[in-house]
């Protein structure tokens, strides 16, 4: 054979260490998808502020897309936040109205719903 499997013979010595970098490397990158994961997880499950899609949630859209838990409104409600805010110039008193309301529909998840059906029919 043109190189000896031992490490006295330091062509294979330098393979190895290659080798090694290379995995390394790898697992690093591994555990970066595996971080972002968990991260996307926590910001779409999790009670946070959300005024933009973050970068760790983009990273992993396209392997999470469709799968058993992944819930497409939360990122519509994001960008259609982003987006009308943007689109629209309303005036102060109405962009507060907004700001407050989109605080109430964070702190009160569920049970949002009820409470404007009943502020609209005037109880």
């Amino acid at each position: 054979p043109d190189i000896q499997c031992t490490i006295a013979n330091t062509r294979y010595k330098q393979m190895v260490h290659i080798a090694g970098a290379g995995t390394c490397i790898v697992m690093v990158l591994y555990a970066g998808i595996l971080t972002c994961l968990w991260k996307s997880f926590k910001w779409q499950f999790g009670s946070r502020h959300r005024s933009r899609i973050p970068f760790y949630v983009a990273m992993v859209e396209v392997s999470t897309f469709g799968q058993r838990g992944y819930v497409a409104e939360v990122r519509e409600r994001v960008m259609s936040n982003v987006c009308a805010a943007k689109a629209f110039d309303p005036d102060v008193r109405k962009m507060q109205e907004r700001e407050l309301a989109l605080k109430a529909v964070e702190r009160l998840g569920h049970r949002c719903r009820k409470a404007m059906e009943v502020r609209r029919a005037g109880g």
